[in-house]
């Protein structure tokens, strides 16, 4: 209804950074549910936010950010 002015887009981000107190075997279990089994980091929302900002075409879509989570 607002489009083109305002689009609507969303980022799903999973784990991308493991907290100082976490032990490797939760390392391993957490890692072994994506397809892409690393840790990703802040810097995978940071590039998502950009592509988001400043893409003048999309609208209506969500970013997975898990690694293929969602595909396993």
């Amino acid at each position: 209804m607002f489009a083109p002015k305002i689009k609507v887009n969303t980022i799903s981000p999973a784990l991308l950074k493991f907290n100082e107190h976490d032990d490797d075997s939760y390392k391993q279990k957490a890692l072994a549910k994506a397809l892409i089994p690393h840790e990703a980091g802040f810097e995978e929302v940071i590039d998502a936010v950009h592509f988001i900002m400043t893409s003048e075409y999309m609208t209506g879509r969500n970013i997975h950010l898990d690694g293929g989570r969602h595909l396993k």
